[in-house]
């Protein structure tokens, strides 16, 4: 087989796992806002790639006692956490997780809801990622 065709499979099955994972995901993602509870979830860590790639930030919740936690890709909207982390890890903010796996969430970061006693519940689960 020659070069240029090992590159075009290599591609091609690069793009077919893309595609599958992107598939799965977006599953996942249905499968929590049709059947979520609804918890507060607690800033965590947040880091930059080294070579300027994408931000990533995690956080945790709890379900039943029980600690679970994700990271997540969020641009550069924390950036400032690196820093100040003392100052991030008392964030808080919606989290939706599945009834089913309670291992799988997601994020409203767009309403920090720290220091709000009773925080209102988004109107939407649109922000949810």
């Amino acid at each position: 087989m020659n070069r240029v065709l090992l590159i075009i499979l290599i591609t091609i099955i690069s793009l077919f796992i893309a595609g599958l994972w992107s598939i799965r995901n977006r599953i996942i993602e249905t499968d929590i806002k049709k059947n979520f509870q609804s918890t507060i979830g607690n800033f965590s860590f947040y880091y930059e790639q080294a070579d300027g790639g994408r931000s990533k930030l995690n956080y945790y919740y709890y379900v039943n006692n029980k600690k679970y936690s994700r990271t997540i890709q969020c641009g550069n909207k924390f950036s400032y956490c690196k820093s100040q982390l003392l100052e991030c890890k008392s964030k808080r903010f919606w989290v939706i997780y599945s009834t089913n796996k309670p291992n799988r969430s997601l994020i409203d970061l767009t309403h920090e809801i720290q220091g709000i006693e009773n925080p209102p519940f988004p109107k939407t689960l649109d922000n949810f990622k």
